[in-house]
């Protein structure tokens, strides 16, 4: 696992090209980076939550990482504080490296008071007779990709629209419906 630190660290002038530009005044602006003790940079905070989300497995793991990489030293609690505080600038992050890669698109002027959410679920099958115990409703902005809402419920609660409660009578919502069984090939060419 050490040897992911060290690749992080070395990789980061590749993905820095990738961000949009003023990523790093983003940091400040969205309250992600407001004071340098530890982390002192924008450049620093991105290692952070890059190691957090694909190496650390904890905030104590993180945590130790981190400082046997020799370059932060924080302890979990202050790796939960500053990954709290940059959820805005992730999301900020995420949305404009999507819309610059063509994934995601500017919102139209039409739509521009309104929410556009994209909802589903996905299961959690825990027990060998593999029966549903556990489904995660979720809903996001499609073009910001914000979250809106997760709800967990059990796995015979059905998805339907009255399972979300946060959303008002101008977002429009978009079921993801996804083909379990490939269409029949057509013999008529």
């Amino acid at each position: 696992m050490l040897q992911n630190v060290y690749d992080i660290m070395e990789n980061m002038e590749l993905l820095y090209r990738l961000f949009p530009e003023g990523w790093q005044a983003k940091a400040r602006e969205l309250g992600a980076l407001t004071r340098s003790r530890n982390i002192k940079t924008e450049e620093d905070l991105l290692m952070l939550i890059l190691m957090y989300q694909t190496s650390g497995k904890s905030l104590g793991g993180t945590s130790a990482l981190l400082k046997s990489s020799g370059k932060i030293n924080l302890d979990k609690n202050a790796v939960y504080f500053r990954i709290q505080k940059s959820t805005d600038w992730s999301i900020w992050l995420n949305a404009n490296l999507l819309r610059n890669a063509g994934i995601i698109a500017v919102k139209p002027e039409f739509l521009e008071s309104r929410r556009v959410i994209a909802i589903d679920a996905t299961d959690e099958k825990m027990n060998k007779s593999g029966s549903v115990l556990a489904r995660l409703h979720y809903g996001v902005d499609i073009y910001t990709m914000e979250p809106s809402e997760a709800i967990i419920t059990q796995g015979e609660t059905g998805e339907k629209l009255t399972n979300f409660s946060k959303f008002s009578r101008e977002d429009i919502y978009v079921y993801i419906v996804r083909r379990l069984n490939k269409p029949k090939a057509s013999n008529d060419r």
